[in-house]
C-alpha cells in the first residue's frame, strides 16, 4: 500500500479507484469540519489537478462558478488553516448582505 503523509501525522492512502478518492474527501471533509461545503474529488485521471495546477496538493474554494481564493502549493505552501481562516472571514462578510 502506498500512503502520503497530509500533515499532523496523519498518512492516507493513495486511491486505486474514484471511490478510494471519494472516501479520502469525505475524511477530508470530516477532519477539516468543512460539512457546510461541499468538497469535490478528481477522476483518476487528474483532469481538474492539471487544469487548476494543483499537484501535489492545492486547495480552491469557489463560489457560484468563481475561484474566491486559491491556496498555496504544497506540500510546504499549503495550510488547511489558511482555507479555514479565509472560509470563517468570508461567510462572515456574506452574511450580512
Amino acid at each position: 500500500m502506498i500512503a502520503k503523509e497530509i500533515g499532523e501525522g496523519a498518512a492516507i492512502s493513495l486511491a486505486q479507484t474514484l471511490d478510494d478518492r471519494i472516501a479520502a474527501a469525505t475524511r477530508f471533509r470530516s477532519k477539516y469540519h468543512l460539512q457546510a461545503f461541499d468538497v469535490f474529488c478528481d477522476s483518476l485521471s487528474d483532469e481538474v489537478m492539471d487544469v487548476f495546477e494543483a499537484w501535489p496538493e492545492r486547495a480552491y474554494v469557489i463560489d457560484e462558478g468563481n475561484v474566491v481564493f486559491k491556496g498555496g502549493r504544497g506540500p510546504f505552501d499549503f495550510d488547511m488553516n489558511k482555507v479555514q481562516d479565509f472560509l470563517q472571514a468570508y461567510l462572515a462578510t456574506r452574511s450580512g448582505k
